[in-house]
C-alpha cells in the first residue's frame, strides 16, 4: 500500500547540491580553457621567493639580502613546499589555486545549506555563480594568491554562519582557524575579519553576552596569529610590515581614491557576481530575514571593499582584489533570489546564473601578461650573456628576474626595496604614478649602487630621453652621472612560434633596449 501521507517536496531527492557544484566545475573548466595561457608577471616575484626558499633556505629576492617584497606568506611557504616535491614553481603555485578553487565551491555549497535551506535549485546556482566568475579561472591560472583567500574566508564565514545557527563550539573553531589561515595568506583580510567579527555582533538570535564572547575569539584568535607573524617579520625582516605596504602607500589619499574608479569599472565584468552581491544587500536591508544574516554576510564584505577602495584598487586584470568576497556575495544573493521573492527562487536565481555567465563570456581570452611574457624574454637573455652576479635594475620586478636567477636586482619600484619603498613624500614626474604600488622611486640612490645594467621603463625598455614612466626614469634623465657612465644597448630578440602565440601580438623579432653602465 502506498503511503500518501506524506508528500514529497518538489526536487527533495535531486542532489542539487552536487549539481551546483559540478556545474561550477564545468563553468570553472571553460573559463580555465578560454584563458589557459594567462600568468601574470607579480607572480614570478612570489615565486622568485619561494624557489630561493627550496633551494637555498632563505626567504629572499636576492639571496643573502634580506626583504618582504610579497604579501602572500603561506602561499609562497605551500609553493616552496611543492617545489621541494619536484614541482616546477608555477605549477606549484596553479596547483594550490586549483585546489583552493574546488574548496572555494564546495564551502560555498555548504553555506547555502545554512542560508537558504529550502530553496536547493537557488543554492544550485550561487554555487555555480562562483565557478562562472571568470576572475576565479583568471588568478588560478595567474599564480597570485586571490583564489586560496577566497576559499579560506569562505571557509571562515561558513564557521561564522554555524555560530548563527547554534553551532557555537564548532563554528568558533572553524572560523577562528579559517581566518588564522587567511591572515597569515594575506595581511590585508584582516579588514574583512574585523567585519565578520562586528557582523557577528550585530546577530539579533544571540544574547549581547554571547554575540561578544563569539566575536572576540573569531577576531582575537587571528589577530594573535598575525602579531606573532610580525614578531617573526621583525625577527627575520627588521621589518614590521612588507615592503609593500610602504611602496603602495606613498601616494596621498585622495590620489590613491582618484584610481578607484577605473579599478572598479574594469573589475566590472569579472566581478559581476560582487556587484549582485551588494545590490542584494542593499535591498535586503529594507527587508531584512531573521537572525542578523544580512548584516552577517554584509558588513565584512563591505569592510573588506572600502579597504579596497582606500587602497586605490591595483593594475591587475580580472578582479583580482575583489575575490576574497565571492562566498558572502554569492550568499547575499542567494538571500535575495530567495527571502525577497517569497520563496520564488527558480527564475531569478537561474537568471542571476546565466546573467554572471554571459558577462564572463564578454571578456575576450587573455594571454600572457606583457611584462611576464617580454619579462621573460629578458631574463633569459641576461642569464646567458651577462657574468654571474651581476647587477640589474628594473621596474618590472617579476619574470625578468625569476628567469635570470644568477643575478642580483634592483627593484626600482621599491616592492623588494627598503630604501626605495621608504622614500617619503615623493615627487610626481611621470605617468605610472597614479597607479597603485608604481608611484615610488630614486634615481640618485639607484646610481648610488652602481648596477651593471639599467631597464628603464617597462620589460622591453626605452631610452631615457622618451616620455618617462617612472619616477626613477625622470630622475635618472635628469642625473649628467647617468649620461656619463651608462651607454644604450638594442638587440633583438626572436622566439619559436610556439612561445609567440602565448604572449601579446608583437612585431618579431622584439626590440629591446637597455642601458650598460660603461664607467669604471
Amino acid at each position: 500500500m502506498t503511503d500518501t501521507t506524506q508528500s514529497a517536496r518538489p526536487g527533495r531527492d535531486i542532489p542539487w547540491d552536487a549539481i551546483g557544484i559540478a556545474a561550477g566545475l564545468a563553468l570553472l573548466a571553460m573559463n580555465l580553457w578560454r584563458h589557459r595561457l594567462f600568468v601574470h608577471d607579480d607572480s614570478f616575484i612570489s615565486l622568485r621567493y619561494a624557489r630561493n626558499l627550496a633551494e637555498h633556505g632563505q626567504l629572499v629576492w636576492n639571496l643573502g639580502e634580506r626583504v618582504e617584497g610579497y604579501t602572500n606568506f603561506l602561499h609562497v611557504v605551500a609553493s616552496a613546499g611543492l617545489i621541494r616535491f619536484g614541482f616546477d614553481p608555477l605549477a606549484a603555485a596553479q596547483s594550490l589555486n586549483v585546489a583552493a578553487a574546488v574548496l572555494l565551491l564546495v564551502v560555498a555549497a555548504r553555506a547555502g545549506h545554512l542560508v537558504a535551506p529550502d530553496a536547493p535549485v537557488a543554492r544550485a546556482a550561487a554555487v555555480a555563480m562562483i565557478g562562472a566568475s571568470p576572475g576565479v579561472a583568471i588568478w588560478t591560472l595567474g599564480g597570485l594568491e586571490a583564489v586560496p583567500v577566497a576559499a579560506l574566508l569562505g571557509l571562515g564565514m561558513y564557521g561564522v554562519l554555524r555560530i548563527v545557527n547554534g553551532d557555537h563550539g564548532r563554528g568558533t573553531l572553524l572560523a577562528a582557524l579559517a581566518f588564522s589561515l587567511a591572515v597569515l595568506t594575506r595581511l590585508d583580510t584582516a579588514e574583512f575579519i574585523a567585519g565578520a567579527g562586528l557582523g557577528l555582533m550585530l546577530a539579533t538570535n544571540l544574547s549581547p553576552g554571547r554575540r561578544v564572547g563569539l566575536a572576540v575569539l573569531i577576531v582575537g584568535v587571528p589577530a594573535a596569529v598575525a602579531f606573532a607573524h610580525m614578531g617573526w617579520r621583525v625577527w627575520y625582516y627588521g621589518e614590521y610590515l612588507p615592503l609593500t605596504f610602504h611602496a603602495k602607500t606613498g601616494l596621498p589619499t585622495l590620489a590613491r581614491l582618484s584610481f578607484f574608479p577605473r579599478y572598479a569599472l574594469a573589475s566590472l565584468l569579472p566581478a559581476l557576481i560582487v556587484t549582485l552581491g551588494l545590490l542584494g544587500f542593499v535591498a535586503l536591508l529594507r527587508r531584512p530575514p531573521s537572525a542578523g544574516l544580512v548584516r552577517v554576510l554584509g558588513v565584512p564584505m563591505l569592510a573588506y571593499l572600502l579597504y579596497v577602495g582606500w587602497a586605490g584598487g591595483d593594475h591587475m586584470l580580472g578582479a583580482r582584489l575583489f575575490l576574497p568576497v565571492l562566498v558572502p556575495a554569492a550568499m547575499l544573493v542567494l538571500l535575495a533570489t530567495t527571502h525577497l521573492s517569497d520563496g520564488r527562487d527558480k527564475p531569478v536565481s537561474l537568471i542571476a546564473l546565466a546573467l554572471v555567465t554571459g558577462t564572463g563570456l564578454q571578456i575576450p581570452p587573455l594571454k600572457q601578461d606583457e611584462a611576464a611574457f617580454m619579462g621573460r624574454l629578458l631574463g633569459l637573455h641576461f642569464a646567458e650573456t651577462l657574468p654571474k652576479g651581476s647587477t640589474i635594475a628594473l621596474h618590472t620586478a617579476g619574470s625578468t628576474p625569476y628567469f635570470a636567477t644568477d643575478n642580483t636586482f634592483i627593484d626600482m619600484l621599491g616592492l623588494n626595496d627598503p630604501h626605495i619603498a621608504r622614500r617619503n613624500p615623493v615627487p610626481v614626474l611621470a605617468s605610472w604614478q597614479e597607479v597603485p604600488g608604481h608611484s615610488k622611486g630614486d634615481g640618485a640612490y639607484v646610481l648610488e649602487r652602481e648596477p651593471d645594467v639599467i631597464v628603464v621603463g617597462s620589460a622591453r625598455g626605452i631610452l631615457i630621453d622618451d616620455e618617462p614612466w617612472f619616477l626613477s626614469d625622470a630622475e635618472l634623465a635628469q642625473l649628467p652621472e647617468f649620461r656619463e657612465c651608462y651607454a644604450p644597448d638594442t638587440m633583438f630578440l626572436d622566439a619559436p612560434d610556439a612561445i609567440k602565440w602565448r604572449g601579446p601580438a608583437a612585431v618579431w623579432p622584439i626590440r629591446f633596449v637597455y642601458y650598460t653602465r660603461v664607467c669604471g
